[in-house]
Formats: structure tokens, sequence, C-alpha cells
């Protein structure tokens, strides 16, 4: 699935390689695509998906707030267009790019991603303000708030205390390609089964 979406983000912004199977496999992610790029023409990002034989559903398009958009009514409009179809889009880098607090709105983007410098400085009382505004404001839009680059149970405490409920980052783990990344979801489905087990054990106890 990796390589097809790969390929897919490959195809949207005209960089095609010879054989698209042939790409590194260094772990699934979400594709960037820049905001100049993100215009071209979404027919054929319909019919990668449907060669590929994922689901939009499973796809999330990221457009990175260091690009600058050029077009905020056409880029808004294919938004929408890709929302409609399934598709899930993300507003990357927010808080350190181009994008004003009326990108955001007018985008209506599914997902807002606080960049990895709020993170880093989370536990200073400006940064959790600007954190907790951000969450605020995700949540007027009906957006979904994703933390980017955590590396710290502190930070991660920090974030929740801001209302953030969902973040990536080496926490978690680092990129894995997708033997590991499925290895590690079942290892993470085997001890919350263990888990489950002996809490109830202890509840017949």
């Amino acid at each position: 699935m990796r390589q097809a979406l790969h390929y897919l983000a490959l195809r949207l912004i005209g960089d095609i390689p010879q054989d698209p199977f042939e790409l590194q496999d260094d772990g699934l992610r979400n594709e960037h695509v820049a905001g100049r790029k993100y215009a071209r023409g979404n027919a054929s990002l319909r019919r990668i998906v449907a060669e590929a034989k994922v689901s939009a559903r499973q796809i999330v398009l990221e457009i990175t707030e260091r690009d600058e958009l050029q077009d905020l009514d056409k880029a808004a409009a294919i938004v929408r267009e890709l929302c409609g179809l399934g598709f899930k889009v993300a507003i990357d880098d927010v808080g350190v790019g181009h994008s004003g607090l009326s990108h955001l709105k007018a985008l209506g983007a599914n997902v807002m991603k606080i960049d990895k410098f709020f993170v880093d400085t989370i536990r200073d009382e400006s940064t959790s303000r600007i954190v907790e505004t951000l969450v605020h404001l995700a949540r007027d839009l009906q957006m979904t708030v994703v933390a980017e680059g955590i590396e710290t149970e502190p930070q991660m405490q920090s974030l929740r205390d801001c209302g953030v409920q969902e973040g990536q980052g080496y926490i978690v783990s680092p990129p894995l390609p997708y033997a590991k990344f499925a290895a590690l979801i079942e290892a993470r489905r085997a001890r919350a089964a263990a888990q489950t087990i002996v809490d109830g054990a202890a509840l017949v106890a």
C-alpha cells in the first residue's frame, strides 16, 4: 500500500520514476503535496487510487503551510472535491508557514497538524497558550488536531493538557517499512488483548 500511495503522490506532482515499485520501502506515511502543485487535476488522483485498489478513506493528503497558495479559492474548491470523494486533507506545519487564520477557515480541510516547533517548546507557557488556541480553533472549524514530532512523555502529557488528542513521532516509533509496521501493530494488539484478560481475571477475583 505504501508503494501505491508514494507512486500516487509522485504522479500528482509530476515526478514519476521509471518503475514506481522500485521505490525504497521506507515506511507508511501521509503524502505531502505543495500548494502550487496540489491544484493539478484530481481526476488522475481518483484513477490512481482505483488502480492501486486502496480506499480514499485510507489516504490523507497534506497541504504544507510552508508553501504559499497562489489561488486560495481554487485550492478550496479542490479540497471540497477531494473531501467529497472520501479523502482526508490536512494542513501541515500549522503556525510556521504562509497561511493565516483565513486560510485555515477558507480551505475547509479535515485535519490541522501542529508543527514540531510548538511540540518542542510545549512546556513553555506562551507555547501552551498558542496550542490551546489552535485546538479551540480546530474544534470550531470541525477539524482534527494532530501534533507532529512528539519525542517524550512530558511533551505528550503537556499536549494532552492543551486538548490535543492525536499525535505522531518517535515516542511511538521511527518510520518503519511495512513489515515492521504491521508487526508493531500486531504486538500492540496482542498486549492489549492480554491486558484485557488480566483485568477481567482481577475483577472475577
